[in-house]
């Protein structure tokens, strides 16, 4: 915080700073939210006496590998794992089936994917993926996906 707080200081941002002192008696007295980082961020932005209505979905996002680093194996490494996409289909791509929305995580040559939530939470280990399965995004290094609170 404070090497943001001394770049702030130096751009033409105008702000009032503020201590963890107030946020906590704006966040309990005002806005009588739990101690989370979001809620800090909110009684932060807020002023006194000011009330917020918060929504109740938040967005969860995680960093995933770009690419496939286990490109075999075996004993001698002598299967090769099939790393690029299969049946249309990428590893961590988001899809719509008719278990929900989830993620890819692991692929079979058979049609037969398991699929996981954003946080690596296994939801089926075998689906397949001919039927009623429809790509919703494509695979990127960050996975978002909002639960409903």
């Amino acid at each position: 915080m404070g090497i943001i707080k001394s770049q702030l200081k130096k751009s033409s941002w105008q702000f009032e700073e503020i201590f963890g002192y107030e946020t906590k008696f704006r966040r309990e007295q005002f806005l009588e939210l739990p101690k989370t980082h979001c809620n800090d961020a909110v009684a932060i932005c807020c002023e006194d006496g000011q009330t917020v209505k918060l929504d109740n979905t938040v967005y969860h996002k995680k960093h995933v590998p770009a690419g496939d680093y286990q490109q075999t194996r075996g004993k001698k490494s002598e299967k090769k794992i099939p790393t690029g996409k299969v049946f249309g289909l990428r590893k961590f791509d988001h899809i719509k089936t008719e278990k929900g929305i989830d993620f890819i995580r692991g692929k079979r040559s058979s049609g037969y994917f398991t699929l996981c939530d954003v946080f690596g939470k296994m939801i089926t280990t075998s689906i397949n993926i001919m039927r009623n399965c429809i790509r919703l995004r494509a695979s990127g290094t960050t996975l978002i996906q909002a639960v409903n609170i």
